[in-house]
């Protein structure tokens, strides 16, 4: 797979700390491909190790139970742009048409669309690597950020190995993407097909519509403001063609935003949701919670301790998503999961993390990554040994959580033992229609015998 790279001229000019640094040699940005393309593949490995193996077989809700259904009833490209619980979801779609093209045989599905998933988060890996060279000094932090998708200790959560959640990756990519500004039509084109697609797989990304006033002050390109305008306007056009549904919950009040926060994407980026749990409800719980914290705002302080520059930008963006992602999240998603001053701050144990928990959790991480790399960069021991010790406290805290607890899919089903199981019965009745089951329970795909044959959903 070839990524979408621009050439080396097509890097920002600007520095991390001023606006007149020269263009990036031609043998720096084959540095940069090469990186980038490896980050595709780690990424792939890495999140293949963090699914069991029955969870890799295991196909997952709108997956099977509607992309697939829809793309078996209307055929090829056709559901591209087709709405769905009030947005497009166009990533998800691109990937069940490309599976199905290449599935050879029906039982294939499930193992296809995990690794094409994972793919999927690789090139988000990759381009969060190019597009952030004009912000981090060091390759290894650019790297780091890159990473944290498939690192985070949330993404384990059902997030990683199936399409319908791929959204929550590409809105990490997103402000990356619209900030980056390249010099030459090459990387113009590259960033405007990459903000397009992103957004028109995701709703959430009006979020991030503020940016465009970035133009005035040449923080952002033409181009992509425009890129980013127009595709929130067709997501934002299919959100009334298309309502959601909604649940009946209440609104939370402000202090449970509060509390959750602290409670899920804070805490979340640290450990799994029994273990934050135990801690915040046990004796030290406040202490812990603000030692849990303390690590982002010495990363934010630092990241801001020298004024103008590039990477000023990078952070005050990674700041507005994390705030701007969970407050918009927890009030148009209201749920009960979100209680905590009634039933306690121990609740992430009974109900695990929420779901949008991820994307401010991952902007948190990557903030971190960022205040090391100015800390790092500074030219005094004390900064720099407290970048190390950062750094060592990243580290030690994702590899802890670098497991598999997948809730849903962790006992299946497995997706080729039930279209084995659906063509036994087929044989009892060829002309019926036999059930094939994913994750959670209730979701799958019901299929005619006729179409059981071996041969691939597409063939």
């Amino acid at each position: 797979m070839t990524i979408p790279v621009p050439d080396a001229a097509s890097y920002p000019g600007e520095s991390l700390d001023d606006d007149a640094a020269p263009n990036v040699p031609a043998r720096t940005a084959w540095l940069d491909r090469t990186v980038a393309a490896c980050l595709v593949v780690v990424t792939v490995v890495l999140g293949w190790n963090r699914l069991t193996p029955l969870v890799r077989r295991t196909a997952w809700a709108e997956d099977a139970g509607l992309f697939l259904v829809q793309r078996l009833d209307r055929g090829p490209f056709a559901t591209l742009l087709l709405p769905y619980d009030g947005y497009l979801h166009l990533v998800p779609r691109i990937v069940v048409d490309l599976v199905v093209a290449v599935a050879t045989d029906e039982d294939q599905f499930a193992l296809g669309m995990t690794i094409a998933s994972l793919t999927v988060v690789g090139l988000v890996a990759a381009l969060v690597f190019l597009f952030s060279a004009s912000f981090v000094t060091s390759r290894v932090m650019r790297a780091a950020l890159a990473l944290v998708p498939v690192l985070a200790p949330m993404a384990a959560l059902e997030a990683l190995g199936n399409a319908a959640n791929l959204h929550w990756f590409l809105l990490y990519l997103l402000p990356f993407a619209v900030i980056w500004r390249p010099r030459r039509m090459p990387g113009h084109v590259v960033q405007v097909i990459v903000i397009v697609v992103v957004v028109l797989s995701e709703v959430q990304s009006v979020i991030f519509l503020p940016l465009v006033l970035l133009v005035v002050l040449r923080r952002v390109t033409r181009s992509g403001a425009a890129a980013l305008v127009l595709a929130c306007v067709a997501q934002l056009a299919s959100v009334v063609a298309s309502p959601r549904v909604r649940g009946d919950a209440p609104l939370p009040e402000v202090v449970n935003a509060a509390f959750g926060f602290v409670a899920e994407p804070v805490m979340g980026s640290w450990v799994s949701p029994g273990r934050a749990a135990d801690l915040l409800t046990g004796p030290h719980g406040v202490a812990v919670a603000l030692a849990a914290t303390a690590p982002f705002v010495i990363a934010l302080g630092a990241g801001l301790a020298r004024r103008g520059g590039a990477r000023n930008l990078l952070i005050a963006v990674l700041v507005y998503g994390v705030v701007a992602v969970w407050v918009t999240d927890v009030y148009a998603n209201p749920t009960v999961t979100i209680d905590f001053v009634s039933r306690g701050m121990g609740l992430t144990r009974d109900m695990g993390y929420v779901r949008y928990a991820l994307v401010p959790s991952m902007f948190l991480i990557a903030l971190l990554a960022t205040g090391i790399d100015r800390l790092a960069a500074s030219r005094y021991l004390v900064s720099r040994g407290g970048a190390v010790l950062l750094v060592v406290l990243l580290v030690v805290a994702l590899t802890r959580q670098f497991e598999p607890y997948s809730y849903t899919r962790i006992s299946g089903p497995d997706w080729a033992a039930s279209v084995a199981t659906a063509r036994v019965a087929c044989e009892a009745n060829p002309e019926g229609v036999v059930r094939v089951a994913s994750a959670p329970a209730g979701w799958g795909l019901d299929v005619a015998c006729s179409d059981l044959d071996g041969d691939g959903f597409g063939r």
